[in-house]
């Protein structure tokens, strides 16, 4: 009850419904002075549109309205007690008042049990619940009341009749088991309770129990009457029985379902909003909206309403239920049955899924949008949940979004891995998909990876790392790409700074991708199973002119970690002739060097390397001898090691001479270098020496001889007596020396000349670390210390010696003379060696010397613009002397400045008339024209160029008119004036010359031009190639060829004598072109070789004597290097039809270092098999191309010959050229590749017998060489591969499957004993199954092609499957893991229709239940509803019972769930079958009380 108050009196109106008035007999009847249409105002009103549940501050609003009332206290003020609730009514105001009826706002809520945040009066007393909490419902809280639904409100626009009151029974009361309220009677007026008299008002109603005096005594002596005898139990279990027998019947639901979903029904606009009000307030059951639901909202209409009304998301669930419910019910409606309703509800889902797509689609679109993320929540947790409960076509989902995340930009691609991941085990449940997955992530991951979006996307680029990071770890399978080639390099490069075990995983996984790995189907593409010391030679041919030498050796070590092998290959490729220059050997002696300094040893795997390669090459021989002797300069290689490994092999004793028969191992003994050797290795040498019958007195009297015809070559330089010179020479006929003799002169050399500069008192400082002996003097140079002539006498016998070490030391030792000349020459011979001392590792202190040198000549005024020159080419290799040659340039600007006259005004046109002037020579008139102006106009430019160059046409005829450095110095100068318009002049001057017949050979006009860089070499040969390409006539493309071939001739040139000072110039250029830029010579070559098979012409004749001059080899050996990876280039070259004998000599005497007589197909294809190594793989099949084209035999009985010498060398034991003789096949021509894959493959199915413990011991070698064959020459399958190479590889492993040994009809303990034991198993059938199934990688294409019946695709998926799951081959885990891989890349491009019949047989016929199967075919190990089984009898149960037949009669199909109809509360009265799946087909029970 309430007191007075002082404030506005209030009206307080609970909405609780009106309790029995039997529930407690403390509460008084309300009076009937109260009309009956007040008490019952709060339901009426609720009609009218308030809310059920008001705010706080519409309940303060009430209790401020002024015409409020409350009810006075127990002093005689009016009181109404409610079993709902309490009326209070003002006393100003008639209790008949239509304000009190009819105006809603009087009307609010009591709080019965205030909230913990309000505080309650002192004042008021406190109110306690209506009832008692029961005992078996503690925790149960009084609700608040519900009101009326929104959509009831909102029909409501005008004033209605009031409907009739409706009592309901209050929340908290206890209820029966079938929702009926227990001792509810609300007041209607007939009641026993509504009438109210004395009694009933002091004492209330209460139930009065009925007193039976049949209870009062045991029930003992009533029942101990039937319980006592024999048959008692059985009376009272059978009563029990009767009685659960009786519930059974009466308990047993056999209603019919009455299941339906919501009917769906036209509501307008306003009531469907208020629906979707309701629907989204969680207080309101679903049941009483399952009246009727909107028609109209369906698809992203749905979802949409969903989003923006915030309906709960199992709500929306339900809603989204019932509207695919009718939809797929009218496919039913409408008359379609069988496969139409079956196609119409697929098409439904379908485009039902392609809405749920677009709907998150949008929302992703959104981002940075407000309220976005709460958006995203909501929708990715709303289809989250729709995915669950297989309301979509999860396949199409689940594709669509990978492939949202494959073309996602990289602004949305962590949106979209957010997705992925809420799908993660459903997308990686299947290979193919997963597949597809990990392409996505790392073709964004390359994305990223790329330069301009790798500091912009780190997050990106992170956040994709640490996905692809645990998905490679756990789900290696799906990293089996076909593209993985593409990321290969970066994945590389991002995991090596990662963890131990993911770079082991990714390496694993490279070489797993490698082995199912696809050959290219275009021919030319060199055979990619490269081994280790082919991918170390390719790194060694692509190392650059200036390299970190510790760096490139970390790099060698990486790709080859057996360091016998490494440093043997290393040796092998500096001293093979197959490559050009010697810089090769000092790179290689800087590696060994350094590896030394890592505590690897050298001595042994050199002393190895000689003695398995007894029979080299002379030229090879020297290379070695060479590296070697470095090698004992810097003390990395012991002679006395080597002395005593040479007596204890006793190799000495079959070799009693040197010559270039004898074995490198013990040649060497005469080719060491002797210096800094100690005294009792010398004596154990001479020892050697005299054991053979050699004396090291020869050796003696060969170094002087060598010294003798030195001093004689360069007069009065060297102390040597005349008279012992004489007598030396006369003694010699031959001068070859030897490396001993090399080295002993080299120093003797370098000794002279240093001490002639002290002699001199030149003061220098020598920091080489072989000059250990020289010593610097205090003093001043003089000029006589050694000329030009001297040092370029000296540096010819160096570079014949190929001293090139003591060739640096001696030219650091003349740059600190003050002869500009000697400086120069010195500068030049740095420039034309570059490639060796850059090796050597000398440029950067020589040019340092040399520009130290020209400033202390600078400031003598001592200027040499030659030297100046020189050494900006110098500077240029080196990029950190940038500054010093930039203050070069300068200089050199500064003196051609001063060299013009000072004239400001440009030169005119008249001045250039002077040319014409026949009074004077052409040079003086040249140089007084360009000596009378600093400045050009084009125009002037053009006409001084062209009479510059018809002059120089004019004196072919007779080159003593006006020499030809004129021209070139003059063109040099000329183009100071304009060098953009300079070299257009040239280039059109080329192609007026070029074609010109009445020339001379270019070789004799250009290379003046080239020394003095007026015309590049790279500019000329662009010129000639477009004239050889065009369709010029024939003699003049033979002639611009041969032209062009001597433009490239290296040592063969001979040039001017004023020519000589720049011929670096033109030497390196016409290395870059070789090494570099052989585009250029591929036509210059072929028209060489075309013009070669001429006929005797005076053009033919020419050309076959270019090419038997050494420079040809040099060109063709660059051309080979630089296409080894592309014979097609090759090929147009050296046509078979165009390689007559010369060139085939030119190629023999490169391939062969001794003379060979002809011989029949198999001894010559025999030839080259032998001498083909990893250097000359492709001169062996330029050689083998042109020996089968040219047999007498038909191109199969050439084929049918080298495929049988082949499987000869690979029987043989000691076999380890299987993947050169690979590379070598795949260099052939197309058609004789095809022919010779198809003989190995022949070979290989035919060799592989049906009974397996027939396999010879020898097979594995032939097997293996077989499938390198088939694997080179596989790129002449076609794309559609060969079917019936695919339908015998099927048929082998069918028979493999069935000749397996458990196979065999084992019990299963000795399945189980020899599953353990793998070596039960026949070590060729391993083999032969690696070989089928690499025939299957390299014609998997067939798989998927037409011609291939869909029965063979089965079948051999099937019979793979079947492998892989055998129990023998378990405990192989390769083997396992290669089936499985070929398995993989098959089954990625399978139709559904082949898909479908395999997983029928492995699931159904073998009952396979394998997880990598399920993996791999996408396939669950239960049907759909396999786990719910339909029974269904044939017959009746009687009949079946007297048959017999109780079981034979009962069968069990698939009973598939309605996923549209799994939903609760579906109509608004509960009956006791109205669930979506029939309880009938349970037999389940009604529970009784």
């Amino acid at each position: 009850m309430t007191s007075h108050s002082s404030g506005p009196k209030t009206i307080d109106v609970a909405l609780h419904k009106p309790q029995s008035r039997s529930l407690s007999q403390n509460y008084q009847q309300t009076p009937r002075s109260i009309p009956r249409q007040l008490a019952n105002a709060p339901a009426e009103a609720s009609t009218n549109g308030v809310n059920v549940v008001e705010p706080s501050f519409k309940r303060q609003k009430l209790e401020e309205r002024q015409d409020a009332a409350i009810i006075s206290g127990p002093n005689g003020s009016q009181e109404s007690l409610l079993r709902d609730g309490i009326l209070r009514v003002s006393t100003q105001h008639s209790l008949e008042s239509p304000a009190v009826k009819e105006d809603p706002e009087i009307l609010g809520e009591v709080n019965i049990a205030p909230s913990s945040d309000q505080k309650v009066s002192a004042s008021h007393p406190r109110v306690f619940p209506l009832f008692p909490s029961r005992p078996y419902n503690h925790s149960r809280k009084i609700t608040k009341p519900r009101g009326t639904l929104a959509i009831e409100r909102a029909a409501v626009k005008q004033v209605v009749q009031i409907k009739p009151y409706i009592p309901e029974a209050p929340s908290p009361a206890p209820q029966y088991q079938r929702g009926n309220t227990a001792d509810y009677y609300p007041w209607i007026g007939n009641h026993p309770e509504d009438v109210l008299n004395e009694l009933t008002t002091k004492q209330g109603f209460y139930d009065k129990s009925q007193v039976t005096h049949n209870e009062t005594t045991t029930a003992r002596p009533s029942v101990w009457s039937s319980l006592k005898h024999k048959s008692g139990l059985q009376i009272l279990s059978s009563l029990l029985v009767a009685a659960l027998d009786q519930r059974q019947i009466h308990g047993t639901i056999t209603a019919n379902c009455t299941f339906k979903p919501p009917p769906r029904v036209t509501l307008t606009d306003t009531k469907r909003e208020a629906w979707l009000r309701d629907l989204a307030n969680p207080a309101i059951p679903l049941r009483r909206l399952s009246r009727t639901i909107p028609h109209g909202i369906r698809g992203k209409i749905l979802l949409d309403h969903c989003l923006a009304k915030d309906i709960p998301t199992a709500r929306a669930v339900w809603l989204a239920k019932c509207v695919g419910a009718n939809e797929i019910r009218a496919f039913k409606r409408k008359g379609a049955s069988g496969a139409f309703a079956i196609g119409g509800e697929t098409k439904w889902i379908r485009d039902w899924t392609t809405n749920v797509e677009s709907f998150v689609e949008n929302i992703v679109a959104e981002c940075g949008n407000s309220m976005w993320r709460d958006r995203m929540s909501y929708s990715l947790r709303l289809v989250s949940h729709i995915f669950s409960e297989h309301l979509l076509d999860q396949d199409q989902y689940l594709d669509w979004v990978v492939a949202s995340l494959q073309s996602s930009d990289l602004h949305g691609v962590l949106v979209w891995l957010l997705v992925v991941q809420l799908y993660w085990k459903e997308i990686l449940r299947y290979r193919e998909r997963g597949r597809r997955l990990a392409e996505a992530l790392l073709d964004q991951l390359w994305k990223a990876y790329q330069p301009p979006n790798r500091e912009a996307f780190t997050a990106v680029f992170q956040q994709l790392m640490e996905v692809l990071q645990s998905f490679m770890m756990s789900d290696p399978l799906c990293f089996l790409l076909r593209t993985w080639t593409k990321y290969e390099a970066m994945l590389r490069t991002c995991f090596k700074a990662r963890e131990d075990m993911l770079f082991v995983q990714f390496e694993h996984l490279s070489r797993r991708n490698s082995r199912i790995k696809r050959p290219p189907m275009n021919h030319g593409c060199r055979y990619s199973g490269q081994s280790c010391q082919q991918r170390l030679i390719a790194l060694l041919d692509n190392i650059p002119v200036k390299v970190d030498i510790g760096n490139f050796a970390d790099a060698c070590m990486r790709l080859v970690t057996h360091h016998d092998l490494l440093i043997a290959t290393c040796i092998d490729w500096a001293t093979n002739i197959y490559r050009n220059g010697q810089a090769r050997i000092y790179i290689v002696i800087r590696l060994l060097r350094r590896w030394a300094k890592n505590d690897i040893e050298l001595d042994r795997p050199i002393l190895e390397y000689l003695s398995t390669n007894p029979d080299l090459p002379p030229r090879q021989k020297t290379n070695i001898y060479r590296l070697v002797a470095e090698l004992i300069h810097s003390e990395h290689f012991s002679v006395a090691k080597y002395l005593q490994w040479l007596m204890a092999r006793g190799t000495l004793a079959r070799h009693d001479k040197s010559d270039q028969a004898t074995p490198c191992d013990v040649q060497l003994l005469f080719e060491l270098s002797l210096h800094g050797l100690p005294s009792h290795v010398l004596n154990l040498r001479r020892i050697l020496l005299s054991s053979i019958g050699a004396s090291a007195t020869s050796e003696d009297s060969a170094v002087i001889t060598t010294k003798a015809r030195i001093a004689t070559q360069i007069q009065d330089f060297f102390p040597v007596s005349q008279k012992l010179a004489c007598h030396e020479l006369q003694k010699c006929d031959s001068w070859q020396p030897s490396q001993t003799v090399k080295s002993a002169v080299g120093r003797w050399i370098r000794h002279a000349v240093a001490t002639r500069f002290q002699r001199h008192g030149i003061q220098s400082k020598l920091d080489s670390t072989r000059s250990d002996f020289l010593h610097a003097a205090d003093g001043y140079c003089s000029p006589t210390a050694i000329n030009c002539e001297q040092f370029r006498s000296v540096r010819i016998v160096l570079e014949d010696f190929e001293e090139f070490s003591i060739l640096a030391d001696i030219i650091k030792i003349c740059s600190s003379s003050e002869d500009v000349k000697v400086l120069t020459a010195a500068t030049d011979t740095v420039n034309y060696h570059i490639d060796i001392f850059m090796a050597i590792g000398a440029v950067d202190d020589l040019f340092q010397s040399f520009y130290r040198r020209y400033e202390e000549t600078c400031s003598q005024k001592a200027f040499e613009w030659p030297f100046v020159e020189s050494l900006i080419d110098l500077g240029i290799h080196l990029p950190r002397s940038a500054g010093e040659v930039q203050t070069l340039r300068r200089a050199l600007l500064h003196h051609e400045q001063l060299s013009c006259a000072a004239a400001c005004s440009p030169i005119s046109d008249h001045m250039a008339e002077a040319l014409q002037s026949a009074e004077s020579a052409i040079a003086d008139e040249v140089e007084q024209v360009l000596s009378s102006g600093t400045s050009m106009d084009i125009q002037t430019l053009k006409h001084m160029f062209g009479t510059i160059t018809k002059r120089l046409e004019t004196s072919w005829a007779d080159p003593q008119q006006c020499p030809l450095i004129n021209f070139a110095e003059i063109l040099v100068r000329l183009r100071n004036f304009g060098a953009d318009t300079f070299e257009v002049l040239v280039r059109d001057w080329l192609e007026n010359l070029l074609p010109f017949t009445r020339r001379p050979t270019l070789s004799r006009i250009l290379p003046p031009f080239i020394c003095t860089a007026a015309i590049t070499l790279k500019t000329v040969l662009e010129r000639l190639v477009i004239h050889l390409t065009n369709n010029a006539a024939a003699s003049n493309v033979a002639a611009l060829g041969l032209d062009g071939l001597e433009l490239l001739m290296i040592d063969d040139m001979d040039l001017p004598h004023f020519a000589t000072n720049r011929e670096y110039r033109l030497h390196l250029q016409q290395l870059h072109i070789i090494k570099e830029i052989s585009a250029l010579t591929v036509p210059i070559l072929r028209a060489t070789v075309e013009a070669c098979s001429g006929g005797e012409t005076a053009t033919c004749e020419r050309a076959r004597a270019l090419i038997k001059k050494p420079g040809i080899k040099t060109i063709i050996k660059g051309l080979l290097q630089q296409y080894s990876k592309n014979p097609d280039a090759i090929n147009s070259v050296f046509r078979s039809e165009l390689l007559e004998r010369h060139v085939m000599q030119v190629i023999d005497g490169m391939l062969y270092p001794y003379p060979q007589p002809e011989s029949d197909l198999h001894d010559q294809v025999s030839r080259v098999l032998n001498h083909v190594n990893d250097f000359n793989i492709p001169l062996c099949q330029l050689k083998l191309r042109a020996v089968l084209a040219t047999a007498s035999q038909s191109s199969f009985e050439a084929a049918n010959t080298l495929v049988r010498i082949v499987m000869e060398r690979a029987k043989a034991p000691a076999n380890a050229f299987t993947d050169i003789w690979a590379t070598l096949i795949s260099g052939l021509p197309a058609k004789q590749a095809v022919q010779i894959r198809q003989r190995a493959e022949s070979e290989m199915v035919s060799g592989i017998t049906k009974d397996v413990l027939s396999i010879a011991d020898n097979c594995k070698g032939v097997m293996q060489a077989l499938v390198a064959i088939v694997d080179a020459s596989s790129a002449g399958i076609p794309d559609f591969g060969t079917p019936l190479v695919v339908t015998q590889v099927t048929d082998r492993l069918g028979s493999m499957v069935l000749s397996l040994p458990i196979a065999r009809g084992l019990n299963c303990e000795e399945q189980s004993v020899l599953a353990k034991d793998a070596k039960c198993i026949p070590e060729g059938l391993h083999i032969y199954i690696e070989v089928l199934l690499r025939l299957l990688t390299t014609h998997q294409a067939a798989v998927h092609c037409a011609k291939l019946s869909e029965h063979n695709i089965v079948q051999l998926l099937v019979t793979l499957s079947l492998l892989l799951t055998h129990d023998s081959l378990s405990p192989l885990r390769n083997l396992s893991e290669h089936v499985l891989d070929v398995l993989a890349i098959l089954t990625d491009s399978l139709s559904d229709d082949t898909r479908s019949q395999c997983v029928r047989l492995l699931r159904d016929q073998y009952r396979t239940r394998d997880p990598r199967l399920l993996f791999l075919f996408g396939y669950s190990e239960n049907a759909e509803g396999e786990w719910l089984q339909l029974m269904t009898s044939s017959m009746s149960a009687s009949t079946a019972k007297t048959e017999g037949l109780v079981g034979a009669s009962e069968s069990t199909q698939p009973f598939p769930l309605r996923k549209w109809e799994m939903m609760q509360e579906t109509t608004p009265l509960v009956t006791e079958n109205d669930s979506s799946l029939s309880l009938t087909l349970f037999g389940a029970r009604k529970t009784v009380l």
